[in-house]
């Protein structure tokens, strides 16, 4: 387990799989607030299509914005607020591509949505990522490193 914790490459592996299955339940569980309980399985071709574009857009644009340069270890309130800049750029691109290069209409309250929905759940998935890699990284360490400085000639 602990080379698993050493290993930068796994762990941002682990965050992009992470991120793409929450932002693929996102706009799924918007689509099922808005249209009643129906899922996005049994809609058309076009919604599922709608769905992995933003989806890919969204980890294109963690990739390339820098998105999993940070460690978990390491997230901080910063870093969660350049995640929410990073969700609403995407939002914006993604509604570009449909409103204008492919004239697809898109319900404003269905962007709100998968903004506030994406947010939540990749947010609160760095939050636990954290946590839960603290944990494992000092789960065997009963002793921790502390420096005191002041001491003088005490």
């Amino acid at each position: 387990m602990n080379k698993f914790i050493k290993n930068k490459s796994i762990r941002r592996t682990i965050l992009i799989l992470l991120d793409l299955v929450l932002l693929l339940f996102s706009y799924n569980i918007n689509f099922l607030i808005l249209n009643h309980s129906k899922s996005i399985a049994s809609s058309s071709h076009l919604n599922i299509f709608q769905m992995i574009l933003y989806t890919l857009i969204c980890i294109f644009t963690y990739i390339f914005s820098g998105q999993y340069k940070s460690i978990s270890q390491y997230i901080s309130k910063l870093d969660l607020y350049r995640l929410i800049v990073r969700n609403t750029f995407s939002i914006i691109i993604f509604f570009i591509i449909l409103k204008i290069f492919l004239r697809i209409n898109l319900e404003y309250n269905l962007l709100f949505l998968i903004w506030i929905f994406s947010n939540l759940f990749t947010c609160s998935i760095r939050i636990i990522t954290k946590e839960v890699y603290i944990y494992l990284k000092y789960k065997n360490n009963s002793k921790r490193s502390v420096a005191i400085y002041g001491a003088g000639e005490a």
